[in-house]
């Protein structure tokens, strides 16, 4: 649902609680088409990690498959945690999975 300053309102999946999120409109706009709304959405309700990235930030990511022939990528969303509702701030789609996926010990 998108509220009348354009932020669209959803939830977010923490450790098993659900919280509302706002997605900015200029969030939006600079995910470009090669990450879809519905793939930050599953993120968003499910994310494959969790990863702190400083006080009030987290970052929430997911691998997905993408194209023809399919190539494994990782959906990696930024979010402000520490407001009501919380705020994502950045999405983007890498490669780079070994980079920033962390393997559980």
């Amino acid at each position: 649902m998108v509220d009348a300053t354009g932020t669209l309102r959803g939830a977010l999946g923490l450790g098993g609680l659900l919280m509302l999120v706002g997605w900015r409109s200029c969030c939006r706009s600079e995910q470009g088409a090669r990450t879809d709304e519905a793939a930050v959405r599953s993120v968003l309700s499910a994310p494959g990690q969790r990863q702190q990235v400083r006080r009030g930030r987290v970052v929430l990511q997911s691998r997905i498959t993408l194209g023809a022939p399919s190539r494994e990528y990782l959906v990696r969303v930024f979010v402000d945690v520490d407001r009501h509702p919380a705020d994502v701030i950045t999405v983007y789609l890498t490669s780079k999975i070994a980079k920033y996926w962390k393997e559980e010990e």
